[in-house]
């Protein structure tokens, strides 16, 4: 459900530059709160949330990975290295 809403968010009457920016911009905001969830899990020690959000950011990364957006800046590092090792 969440990949169809974000591909539906670049889809439509914005051209292929104003989808790809909305894409990008749904796309961040899905990573910032997948990002956020994993640390407040990690910080109050429930190992099982975290790793549930760490494979949820795993799925953002990985989508916009392939659909070639750097994320680079985009995910502490602390919390980009915990999600690969958990995932």
């Amino acid at each position: 459900m969440i990949r169809s809403q974000l591909r539906n968010a670049a889809v439509g009457a914005l051209g292929d530059v104003g989808a790809m920016n909305e894409f990008r911009t749904q796309l961040r905001a899905r990573i910032n709160d997948a990002q956020a969830a994993v640390s407040a899990a990690w910080r109050a020690g429930n190992d099982d949330e975290a790793h549930l959000y760490a494979a949820r950011l795993a799925e953002f990364l990985e989508l916009a990975r392939r659909h070639g957006v750097d994320t680079g800046g985009w995910v502490d590092p602390a919390v980009r290295a915990f999600s690969q090792a958990h995932t």
